[in-house]
Order: structure tokens, then C-alpha cells, then sequence
């Protein structure tokens, strides 16, 4: 898995089995490779490149993924691996136009690896008239079942939950996608434990234009890309003229306001919290405080882990013939047993 926070690429083992006619896993090991500061700008520039430049950087990436992979096999003496499944990295997300593009292909990784793969996940979903996106929320319906929902705390913030007998699932607001770029104004790569945001002070008339944001108005089921931000909030903020500390302040009341209005419409009172921003303790400690819901923050491996599961996961469903993407997450007019099968 790789999101669009740019973290790096993370490296999930998992045993999936069936107990009880319910779907189990069990960790094997983890790992997150960092991407280099000329990968990060390689991959954030591949939204300007030529179609020469994205095409050879298809097979670069997936060699670069397929190393990685053989690597950490190796390393942790890991016997047998029966399937992968692999994300990709996001360059283009446009639904609305038809079409995404994740950077990597499944194929190469395949043959590079001597290991089944599944990839291209979300190519169909959009094909059938939905977002391709959010995917992960089959993993929450099957495999973390005890809480009302999920968030999770990416790039992007998004949200999974159980209504009567369907899943929903929609992407809430950018997040650590806002919270970095502003950190590295101030020179640095993000802003640890929500420390500088902690300092700043909440404009209310940029927060106020920040909740007013059309998208906030759409109805489910929605995504964000890159795209949204670059076009639209970037210079929203930008045309304020704060310091970074008060444009981090603001964000976090912005994404607790939203992410509120999400728990408090759904009536949802338990709810597990993931991914990079489940470390901001400044935004998890203000979220606790105006949130009417049991926030839950887990180990260590399932905050940083738990995408990758999933896709893990989607890869599992995929070769078992199963559904692993829902209409009623992602808008599409069918379910879909979603993801290209590459035999090594």
C-alpha cells in the first residue's frame, strides 16, 4: 500500500483463514519502506509528467515495489507466500471524467516476484459508475465488525460504517495531505504529535470558508483526489495569508467540525481510529473532548497496517470469488469482485 501522504510503501504479511464461518487474520510481520526525498518529488511530479515519462515510470515503480517486496521476504525468512495484492500509488483519481490511475503494474510485480499478484482495484468500480473508492470498508465490515465505525486518518479522511444492512463508506475532507504541506512551510516533513497546530490559533473566517466547501454538500457516496486540493483548497487557504501554525490550527477544528457531523448523523458511538493521523495527539485529544462517541486508538500495527490488511484482504476475496467492492460504498450500479489476477 501507498497513499497519498507519500509515507512510503508499506509491507503488510498476513494468514487469512475461515473460523466459524467469519473471515480471521493473524500478523506475520510489517513494515513500511520510506520513499527518498527524490521518490516523494518523483512521484508528486508524475501529476505534470508526459505520457513517455508515466509510462517508463509505470515499470520503474513496480520494479522499485517488487524489490521491496523480494527484500522483505528474504529478510524475514517468510515461507510461503501464496498472494499479493497491490494498490498502487495514486496519480489521477477523476471519477466524475471516468477514469483513475494507480502507478504500478500488477503484472510486472507478478513475474518480478514469482508470486501471484492482484492489483488495479478500483479500475472496474468506476467502469460500473462508481468512485472506485473508498475500498477498504469490505475490511471494516468483515474484519472489525465490533465498532460502529472506522476512520481512518490518511492523506485523506474517510469513513466507514454499518447502516441496517448496508455499508457506507465516503471520504470526509483532506487530511495529513493538509497538515504536511503546511508543517513543511515551516521546514518540516509534518508536524509531530500535532505540536505546532497545538501553538496556532483557529481563524474563524478561514474556518468558516473551509465548511463551506461545495463538496461538503455533495451527497454519498463521494471521494477526493489530489486534484481537489490542488484546485480548490490549496488557494482557499493560501488567500487568507496565515502563518503555517494557524493554517494547522484551523484544520483540525475544520476536520473535527466534519468528521463530527459525520458521527452525530449516523448516530455512530464507537469508533476505531487508523492510519498516520491516529499519532496527532493534538487532533485526537481535541476530538476526544467534542466528540459525543467512544474513540478507540489500537496497537501500533493495526494503526499503521491497517489499508494494507485490507488490501491483503481485497486480494484474498478476489481469488475466492467473492465480492470485495460495494455499490453501496462506492455509487456503482452492481457489486464487483474487483482487481486484475496476474499468475507468476
Amino acid at each position: 500500500m501507498s497513499g497519498t501522504s507519500l509515507d512510503g510503501i508499506d509491507l503488510a504479511c498476513v494468514d487469512f483463514f475461515m473460523e466459524e464461518n467469519q473471515i480471521r487474520f493473524e500478523w506475520i510481520k510489517t513494515n513500511c519502506i520510506s520513499y527518498s526525498e527524490d521518490e516523494k518529488k518523483g512521484l508528486q511530479n508524475l501529476f505534470h509528467a508526459s505520457a513517455e515519462d508515466l509510462a517508463k515510470a509505470q515499470f520503474d515503480y513496480s520494479k522499485l515495489v517488487s524489490k521491496h517486496i523480494n527484500n522483505f521476504i528474504a529478510q524475514n525468512n517468510i515461507s510461503p507466500v501464496t498472494l499479493i495484492g497491490f494498490h498502487g500509488h495514486t496519480i489521477f483519481h477523476q471519477p466524475h471524467l471516468g477514469f483513475t490511475f494507480q502507478l504500478g503494474n500488477p503484472g510486472v510485480i507478478a513475474a518480478t516476484t514469482g508470486i501471484n499478484t492482484v492489483g488495479d482495484f478500483r479500475t472496474q468500480d468506476v467502469a460500473l459508475g462508481g468512485q472506485g473508492a473508498p475500498l477498504v470498508p469490505i475490511g471494516d465490515q468483515l474484519l472489525f465488525n465490533e465498532y460502529d465505525a472506522c476512520l481512518n486518518l490518511g492523506g485523506i479522511a474517510n469513513i466507514s460504517y454499518q447502516h441496517q444492512e448496508e455499508r457506507i463508506a465516503f471520504d470526509i475532507c483532506p487530511f495529513n495531505l493538509v497538515f504536511n504541506l503546511y508543517a513543511q512551510k515551516m521546514g518540516l516533513p509534518f508536524d509531530e504529535s500535532g505540536s505546532f497546530a497545538s501553538k496556532g490559533e483557529v481563524n474563524p473566517e478561514l474556518l468558516n470558508a473551509l465548511n463551506n466547501w461545495e463538496y461538503y454538500s455533495m451527497s454519498i457516496p463521494k471521494s477526493l483526489g489530489f486534484e481537489s486540493l490542488k484546485n480548490e483548497i490549496y488557494p482557499l487557504i493560501d488567500r487568507f495569508d496565515l502563518n503555517p501554525k494557524d493554517v494547522l490550527a484551523t484544520w483540525v477544528q475544520h476536520s473535527i467540525e466534519q468528521i463530527n457531523s459525520c458521527l452525530k448523523n449516523s448516530d455512530i458511538q464507537s469508533l476505531l481510529v487508523t492510519g498516520g493521523g491516529a499519532y496527532n495527539k493534538f487532533f485526537i485529544d481535541q476530538l476526544k473532548n467534542q466528540s459525543v462517541a467512544k474513540i478507540t486508538v489500537p496497537d501500533k500495527q493495526t494503526i499503521e497496517f491497517k489499508e494494507a490488511l485490507i488490501f491483503g484482504l481485497l486480494a484474498f476475496l478476489q481469488v475466492e470469488n467473492r465480492i470485495n467492492t460495494l455499490k453501496t460504498v462506492t455509487g456503482a450500479y452492481r457489486n464487483s469482485i474487483s482487481g486484475a489476477f496476474y499468475r507468476a
